[in-house]
């Protein structure tokens, strides 16, 4: 499947809230409404502004796996010494 990075703009009773993520390339039109999952619950009215250029899942970033890895290379998974 294949995923574009998109900016997405809700209103919100003091303006408006801006945020960029991933989704999938069939809801990457700009110009029309989506869908948020945050938490358990989903959040209509966010307009896609504007999308980047697909990409295929396996490339998205994946900040546990890198987390992971660095704190692999520098040790610092490592427990500590009393």
């Amino acid at each position: 499947m294949k995923f574009r990075q998109c900016s997405l703009r809700r209103a919100i009773p003091t303006g408006f809230t801006v945020i960029v993520t991933f989704i999938p390339s069939k809801f990457a039109n700009v110009g029309s409404y989506v869908k948020i999952k945050e938490g358990e619950k989903w959040t209509n009215g966010w307009l896609v502004e504007s999308a980047g250029s697909p990409i295929e899942e396996e490339l998205l970033p994946n900040s546990h796996k890198d987390i992971k890895g660095h704190r692999k290379m520098t040790g610092d998974s490592l427990r500590k010494q009393t």
